[in-house]
């Protein structure tokens, strides 16, 4: 392990190809450590030499009665200052969610997470770097389903002085484009759009404005894996949970401005970064990160 960088340990399922994105999204500044756990969570590997973790991160597809005692144990033995972060399926109770949370940090839809999670890392870990964000040197729009959530996402933009406003729906737009969306071609347009799920043409809407405009950031109010990775395929830049994620909401428009030129907006052709499907884990991942598919030294140990 990179003694630089801030150890993070993770358990999760190795063979679930989702998960293993999720765990190949920590930020540069993290030397991570996966831990197999598909079974129950384990106990912690604390000992007199090993070196404790920065932070805990664990994926759980629900949330059983063992799994709740062992996180309560992880948090008695790490103490409050070290970040227990949960990821969790839709399967995932409640009840379950509301116990859990007692004892961790934050608790993350598995379906967001892999857009979430640098940033989050970076904020409970103190990795956070203020001047690093680009000056807003173009717009944002918001297209929302919901006025009094857009207003929301607006007045966030606009507290890390971003210039945001609202804007139709964008499968309406796509439809009546027109001379009002041909005068917008040449402008750089960053789009945050709630995506509304139960309408079919919410796909071709997202490959559309990314195209005729910008990235696009896709927010979710029921994210599951399909619906994200379908997003993905359809160009979007990140998909954030609504509106669990809006607090990290400027450091992935920030992000965005850095992955994406803004010379290069709109996006012609999607930045080769999803998959229509997970990938399997002997498939490298196009993230140039901590990739722990790729090599052998970073495959999960097995606690069992």
């Amino acid at each position: 392990m990179d003694d630089s960088k801030a150890g993070v340990w993770f358990f999760g399922d190795a063979h679930d190809p989702f998960v293993a994105l999720i765990a190949d999204s920590t930020p540069d500044a993290v030397a991570l450590e996966w831990f197999d756990a598909a079974g129950p969570l384990p106990q912690l590997p604390l000992g007199e030499s090993a070196e404790p973790p920065r932070a805990v991160v664990a994926h759980r597809h629900s949330l059983a009665t063992t799994d709740l005692k062992t996180l309560e144990q992880w948090r008695d033995q790490l103490g409050p200052r070290t970040p227990i972060v949960v990821c969790v399926s839709p399967f995932a109770r409640y009840a379950e969610i509301a116990r859990a949370n007692r004892v961790v940090d934050a608790i993350v839809p598995e379906a967001t997470a892999v857009d979430s999670m640098p940033a989050r890392l970076e904020r409970l870990l103190g990795l956070t770097e203020p001047d690093e964000r680009p000056s807003p040197s173009f717009r944002i729009e918001v297209s929302c389903g919901l006025y009094e959530l857009g207003r929301v996402i607006v007045e966030t933009c606009e507290r890390a002085e971003f210039k945001a406003e609202l804007v139709d729906d964008l499968v309406g737009l796509a439809q009546t484009r027109g001379k009002r969306e041909s005068k917008r071609r040449a402008e750089r347009v960053l789009t945050i759009w709630e995506v509304p799920l139960l309408d079919p043409g919410w796909r071709e809407a997202l490959v559309d404005r990314v195209r005729a405009t910008g990235p696009v950031i896709a927010v979710f109010a029921f994210a599951d894996r399909e619906a994200v990775t379908t997003a993905w395929d359809a160009g979007a830049a990140a998909c954030l949970d609504a509106p669990g994620d809006f607090e990290l909401l400027a450091d992935v428009i920030s992000w965005t401005a850095r992955s994406y030129p803004l010379d290069h907006w709109p996006v012609p052709a999607r930045l080769e970064r999803a998959h229509p499907v997970p990938p399997t884990q002997n498939q490298e991942t196009t993230r140039e990160r901590n990739s722990i598919v790729a090599s052998e030294k970073r495959r999960p140990r097995d606690l069992c």
